[in-house]
């Protein structure tokens, strides 16, 4: 519980991140973009409209079932756009109140990352295997 709080005062600007990529906030919406994608994608395998469109499978449905699949096909592609552009005002957003990890300082953290590491690996291995 106390993770989700974290995560969603990261993301509302009240704490400064720590890490680069997506916060706990954006890694559920990747989650839930990936799901309309695939909703929208299932659905287009069975949609029905009358005038132009038919999917590769409509005709292995009855077509009252294929009228239901598509009218979930554009609530689907309602959904998606509608998650697409809450998710890049966040990004906006997110940019406009932080400054943007520099290729630099990333590359400092791996290093002491790395340095740290390695002292720790160095530490178990003396632990593990000491010298007679």
């Amino acid at each position: 519980m106390a993770a989700r709080r974290a995560g969603l005062q990261d993301a509302a600007g009240q704490r400064r991140d720590r890490q680069a990529g997506h916060n706990p906030a954006g890694g559920w919406m990747v989650l839930l973009l990936l799901a309309l994608l695939f909703g929208e994608t299932l659905s287009g395998l069975y949609v029905a409209n009358d005038v132009a469109d038919q999917g590769p499978l409509t005709e292995l449905i009855p077509a009252r079932i294929a009228n239901t699949i598509t009218a979930l096909h554009w609530i689907f592609w309602d959904a998606l756009l509608t998650a697409v552009a809450l998710h890049l005002l966040a990004i906006l957003a997110y940019g406009e109140r932080t400054k943007p990890l520099q290729a630099d300082d990333h590359r400092l953290e791996v290093a002491a990352s790395r340095r740290a590491g390695a002292a720790h690996g160095q530490s178990l291995a003396r632990e593990l295997f000491p010298r007679r």
